[in-house]
């Protein structure tokens, strides 16, 4: 406490010139143990006290240039505790001896920023630290000769002598501020981090409990789906076994009355025949026709009890086996419906073609494939058809009218389409596979399809030539052998094969070579409205995502089991 009235007091004497506890001095003479003033021709002057003619004791010092020094002088010069105000507005407050600042002290530069530490010869030397205008330590370590030699960490409390200058206590004011707010910096980002954190847990569990609940409701809406699947495909079952079992019982009742009436009309016919040949000659074959009655009779005795029992039981007849011809193929097809809005469909008999692209001329790269029995399409899927399942109509072509090709699909779009018409019908409804459109486009036995220059083709495919732009509506041009119509121009096909640049590896069942894929692309066959002739050929590909006003699709399903 006493130091600290002391530097107060040192400045208020610098500021205010304060009396003091020496009696003066005389106004002329030899100053000694007295309070007096001085002043010299350069302009420098003293107000303070003397001994033995010296300054000694309390004083302040003010030179001409505008620096100043109030403190304990010493045989004439500074020497012990003061402050020095520098004209440029710096300030030292500190140890002296000698004149120069030595010892323990405080240097504050015109800009704010402070030196702390140990001086000697008026320069920076040994433990001394730096800080900035707003207190911050800018370095600190061991000095020569006011250069920073040694860094190192230092604090004020190693400047026992300091602790009272009202700087050193203002730097730790504002250091222990800055350590308040920094705590309170890092409180705050703490709670802010338990904040986020409570709020992400919070936010996680509801995260959770909404996907456990889409997860229920996916599990009910699947199970719901399966059931109502089950129920309709035993619904469906139970309406074909119920027809089929009519359809038999109609037949046998028509069989067993044709038998009747034929052995009807046989009797009638013998009866007949019988009484001519007994008008022409009733003497001479008297005997030869109770011979011949007898005979009647006793067929008609060996024929009456089958009458008795009721119509002849006959076997059902098997259904006929189509089997391939030499050229590959057998002719014969059975239309199918399974529904209102089911497209029309053709069951085309099993059989064989070779597989090859036409820009390869070497015939070891064709493929020999064998097509199982299976169901096409008669026409590409229309416009209406597609809404009645879907609900909507992408079709860029909607005036061509609902019995155009829908169009504007993608592949993973025909997908969602026969998932929703495998669900109503219980049927398994599929794209074909390249194979299966390709034996269905050449009626079986072909060996090639239509390209330019057939001259077949304008009778059967809309294409540039005579589209006019546009699709049109289905089975407008002719039908193949199979009786299929559209295999060719109208809109590109999409089938279930992904894309290979070859045919090597293609399955020879006939199946969909949808393995070992070298990229996602799937085929297209056929051409569309907007294609030259060439292009009838021609295999296509597009990303399975893509959807194009030139392209739609045709169903193919296996055929129901017996």
């Amino acid at each position: 406490m006493k130091r600290c009235l002391r530097w107060i007091l040192l400045l208020l004497c610098a500021c205010y010139g304060t009396a003091f506890a020496l009696p003066p001095c005389p106004a002329a003479g030899y100053y000694h143990l007295c309070a007096g003033k001085e002043s010299w021709p350069n302009g420098n002057r003293y107000v303070g006290e003397y001994k033995s003619n010296k300054k000694h004791g309390q004083g302040v010092y003010t030179a001409a240039n505008g620096d100043s020094y109030s403190g304990e002088f010493k045989d004439g010069t500074y020497n012990g505790i003061g402050t020095y105000r520098f004209a440029n507005g710096s300030i030292y407050s500190g140890e002296f001896k000698d004149g120069k600042r030595t010892g323990q002290g405080v240097f504050t530069r015109a800009d704010g920023s402070t030196v702390v530490g140990e001086w000697l010869g008026d320069l920076a030397q040994g433990r001394v630290m730096e800080f900035a205008r707003d207190a911050t330590l800018l370095r600190s370590g061991l000095y020569d000769k006011g250069r920073l030699v040694s860094p190192y960490a230092l604090t004020l409390s190693m400047f026992p002598r300091l602790a009272e200058n009202p700087v050193v206590q203002a730097i730790l004011g504002a250091q222990a501020a800055r350590q308040a707010a920094e705590a309170a910096r890092v409180a705050a980002a703490e709670a802010e981090k338990l904040a986020q954190q409570r709020a992400l847990a919070e936010a996680q569990q509801r995260a959770e409990a909404a996907r456990l609940a889409a997860e229920a409701a996916e599990q009910r809406a699947a199970e719901e789906a399966r059931l109502t699947r089950e129920r309709q495909a035993e619904e469906a079952r139970q309406a074909r076994a119920q027809a089929e079992a009519e359809m038999q019982r109609q037949a046998e009742l028509l069989r067993q009355a044709q038998a009747a009436a034929d052995l009807l009309a046989a009797q009638q016919a013998q009866a007949e025949a019988e009484v001519q040949a007994a008008d022409a000659q009733p003497a001479a074959h008297t005997e030869d026709k109770k011979t011949e009655d007898l005979q009647a009779a006793e067929q008609q005795k060996a024929e009456k009890p089958d009458t008795e029992r009721g119509p002849t039981q006959v076997k059902p007849i098997p259904p006929r086996q189509v089997t391939p011809r030499s050229s590959g193929t057998s002719g014969a097809t059975l239309p199918i419906k399974d529904c209102a809005e089911c497209p029309d469909m053709v069951l085309l008999p099993s059989g064989s073609l070779l597989m090859k692209l036409d820009k390869s001329a070497d015939p070891k790269t064709a493929v020999a494939v064998e097509v199982r029995s299976f169901a096409i399409g008669k026409t590409e899927v229309t416009q209406r058809q597609w809404k009645a399942i879907m609900g909507d109509n992408p079709s860029r072509f909607v005036a061509c009218g609902p019995d155009c090709p829908v169009e504007n699909v993608s592949w993973k779009d025909v997908a969602q389409f026969i998932r929703k018409l495998n669900q109503k019908t219980g049927q398994n409804y599929r794209l074909p596979s390249e194979s299966e459109w390709e034996y269905a486009a050449r009626a079986g036995g072909s060996e090639t399809l239509f390209g330019e220059g057939n001259p077949a083709l304008e009778d059967h495919a809309w294409y540039i030539a005579n589209s006019q732009k546009t699709s049109h509506q289905v089975a407008g041009k002719k039908a193949n052998p199979f009786g299929l119509h559209d295999l060719y121009g109208n809109v590109w096909e999409w089938v279930e094969d992904c894309y290979h640049d070859s045919y090597a590896g293609l399955p020879t069942d006939g199946s969909a070579w949808a393995s070992a894929c070298p990229s996602p692309q799937r085929v297209l066959r056929g051409g569309s409205w907007s294609d030259e002739a060439g292009s009838m050929r021609n295999r296509g590909r597009y990303a399975p995502e893509v959807r194009n006003l030139i392209t739609g699709f045709r169903l193919a399903r296996s055929p129901s089991p017996p």
